[in-house]
């Protein structure tokens, strides 16, 4: 990921401060402004904020649909149930 920026005062002088485990999705990043001394996650503010799946999931999705990779295949190949699973029989 790119150097943070604060998401409260958006000073770029910003420090690793610790890292955390995810429940399911591996290590996180926090930060620590060095402006406002606020504490944040690596994800806050940022369009990946609030996503369950891990960052580098995320990516290799991405970078599949923009190789060229259909919907439907991409959801099968990286097991993505939910998003475009069969209509329940009557």
């Amino acid at each position: 990921m790119l150097k943070p920026h604060c998401p409260n005062c958006h000073s770029k002088s910003c420090d690793h401060y610790a890292s955390y485990e995810t429940q399911h999705n591996g290590t996180r990043k926090f930060y620590r402004c060095n402006q406002c001394r606020q504490l944040f996650s690596e994800t806050k503010g940022s369009v990946l904020e609030g996503f369950k799946k891990p960052i580098s999931l995320i990516v290799q999705v991405l970078t599949a649909r923009t190789e060229g990779m259909g919907l439907n295949v991409t959801c099968r190949v990286f097991n993505l149930l939910g998003f475009n699973s069969p209509p329940l029989a009557a």
